[in-house]
């Protein structure tokens, strides 16, 4: 029964009723692959079905003066990414036996040749040479279409396998490092426990022997002859140096077992600051040092622990005036910007080397030109800084130059905490009244 398709006359009975199969078959073999999984099985008789399709409608729309042939190649594509090179082949051959046989076949009359009139040439199914000519342009087209397609999925899939294996291998060498971390972390808790045990444990009997010392240095068991006043002078220094160093290995371990980054409270940085710098003016004084500071007139409160800020202000800024020669300069400046608080500790003194940078955060260490420069010290106040700085969430930044200074950078992002009653306003209370609170560890503990 002829029919108009975009104006053409067409069999649509037949186009009908092949459409109408398609739909059926594609139902049947997705319901099929989802319930049995045979879904490489479905794909190739799907394929196969839809280029059986593709020629009954070439058929009866001109055969092969239809020159939607080509569309052949479209299955040829897909079967390239479901199926396998050989499967793939497989469908092209099959491709181009149908459209050679429907070609045949109409020529030589045993199937009637369907004309689409007034669009393809009517007469030219009849020419031999011109079937010739088509069916070998056909399967030409579709053998190289088959063979590239094969050749980059090949390729992408061996990428795909390539790409899973490192997946698996990456995924095993976390689990790893996940299991290494876990056993490094539990030793350093096991470090840090045994530190504050033992350094809570020394406390009690160095404070007896320094009370015992001092009695004995002040004349109170009787005179002392000038030499044994000098031997209890020293030890007396001594068991200072070694209380100190109890001290700061405590705060160490306190600050590395996030103790004292405990459930922050609104902190007036302007204010702390402001407090706690004019305490070292005499100790800068005695050397001739220039310290000031600079704070913005307003900023925004923000939530820590005040007792580590103040901590670790306290060695940055106690360290730049002990490693700054006579007459140089101490700068101590706040900034916000970019969500975080900044706080930087600048002097001119001696520098740090190239080849120490990497070390002046270890316990203990302390580099050369500091202990030239000043005999006593931890080596443990750059160490406190370091872990109070990670127990904020922080970053610290070192900047320096032998002979001409050092700039300790600390970046704090501000954390917002839901208070009742409480919020993030803008703190510029006014510092003309520093109270007088203890800040810490004395001078003499810190040290790079």
């Amino acid at each position: 029964m002829p029919g108009r398709l975009l104006g053409v006359h067409v069999e649509s009975v037949p186009l009908l009723l092949i459409a109408a199969l398609v739909a059926g078959y594609n139902t049947i073999f997705l319901i099929s692959a989802r319930t049995t999984g045979t879904a490489k099985l479905a794909a190739n008789a799907q394929i196969a079905l839809d280029l059986a399709a593709l020629t009954a409608v070439l058929h009866f729309s001109g055969g092969i003066t239809n020159p939607f042939y080509l569309y052949y190649g479209f299955h040829i594509v897909i079967a390239s990414i479901l199926l396998s090179a050989r499967e793939t082949f497989f469908q092209a051959a099959l491709a181009i036996l149908l459209f050679a046989a429907m070609a045949a076949a109409e020529m030589a009359g045993i199937v009637p040749h369907v004309p689409v009139r007034g669009v393809f040439d009517a007469a030219a199914f009849a020419d031999f040479s011109y079937l010739v000519s088509v069916v070998l342009a056909l399967a030409s087209a579709l053998i190289i279409a088959a063979a590239i397609a094969t050749s980059i999925v090949a390729h992408l899939r061996a990428r795909e396998a390539e790409i899973l294996r490192l997946k698996d291998s990456l995924q095993k060498r976390t689990y790893e490092l996940e299991a290494a971390y876990e056993q490094l972390r539990q030793v350093d808790v096991a470090k840090s426990e045994y530190i504050l045990k033992t350094s809570h444990e020394l406390r009690a009997p160095l404070a007896t022997v320094e009370t015992l010392l001092t009695v004995a240095r002040e004349g109170f068991l009787g005179e002392l002859p000038e030499k044994c006043r000098d031997l209890l002078e020293r030890a007396c220094f001594r068991i200072n140096a070694l209380q100190t160093m109890v001290s700061s290995l405590l705060i160490l371990s306190r600050a590395r077992e996030r103790i004292s980054a405990k459930e922050p409270i609104l902190v007036d940085v302007r204010r702390e600051v402001a407090n706690m710098i004019p305490g070292f003016s005499a100790q800068a004084a005695r050397k001739g040092i220039h310290l000031a500071y600079s704070l913005p007139e307003e900023m925004p409160g923000f939530y820590g622990d005040p007792e580590a800020l103040a901590q670790f202000l306290h060695n940055l800024v106690s360290n730049a005036i002990r490693y700054t020669e006579p007459n140089g300069t101490v700068l101590a400046s706040v900034e916000v910007h970019d969500a975080a608080l900044h706080l930087v500790v600048s002097d001119t003194g001696i520098g740090i080397e190239h080849q120490d940078m990497d070390r002046i955060f270890e316990e203990f260490y302390r580099t050369e030109r500091a202990r030239e420069m000043v005999k006593d010290g931890s080596g443990l106040g750059l160490a406190i800084v370091k872990a109070l700085v990670d127990a904020h969430g922080g970053s610290i930044r070192v900047d320096s130059e032998p002979g001409r200074g050092t700039t300790f950078s600390v970046t704090l992002p501000f954390r917002t905490v839901e208070k009742q009653g409480q919020d993030r306003a803008t703190t510029s209370q006014s510092a003309e009244a520093p109270d007088r609170r203890n800040y810490g560890l004395a001078t003499e503990q810190t040290g790079e």
